[in-house]
């Protein structure tokens, strides 16, 4: 279920309306904010890459670990009846 999951992330992050998304732009300052606060060596773009790149997996994770309780919340809703 995860590679599902996965391939639609995939896919909504590919769209071009996604790319400019204010929560990543809000993301990426932040991002570059605690490395001015937190690295001594701020110029180093390999640095920032990373950390872009490690944001960037937990955003992936967020979305498969809330698109599983949406669908469990959905699926017990559903079992009792609930409308939503």
């Amino acid at each position: 279920m995860d590679i599902e999951i996965r391939k639609l992330y995939e896919i909504i992050v590919s769209a071009e309306d996604f790319k400019q998304d204010s929560i990543d732009e809000e993301l990426r300052k932040e991002i570059k904010e605690f490395l001015k606060e937190h690295y001594v060596n701020q110029n180093n773009a390999n640095v920032e890459s990373v950390a872009f790149s490690l944001a960037e997996i937990g955003e992936e994770a967020g979305f498969v670990r809330g698109f599983k309780y949406a669908f469990r919340l959905l699926s017990e809703c559903v079992e009792n009846k609930s409308v939503i």
